[in-house]
């Protein structure tokens, strides 16, 4: 159930702004300030900063192994904080 939910998350462009938003809202000051202004890329499921920095949505950490303790499905998917 969770996974489908997930999945509803990444391919609806309100629900994955909001939730990549939620996640940019939870950076420590510094790390939102050096994010700095950023766009949303919905075919990469990402919001993108303006110093190189990105948040990726992914349906679980690990999306190509099995869910397990260390790689847990949520019902919102997860977020990474990333450098290109």
């Amino acid at each position: 159930m969770n996974k489908q939910q997930a999945i509803k998350v990444g391919t609806t462009r309100q629900l994955l702004l909001r939730r990549l938003k939620d996640a940019l809202y939870v950076l420590s000051p510094e790390a939102r300030k050096q994010f700095g202004k950023w766009h949303f890329d919905f075919i990469n499921q990402r919001l993108v900063g303006e110093n190189g920095l990105y948040l990726q949505w992914l349906v679980r950490p690990k999306p190509d192994e099995s869910v397990s303790y260390d790689n847990q499905q949520t019902n919102r998917g997860s977020v990474r904080l990333r450098r290109f």
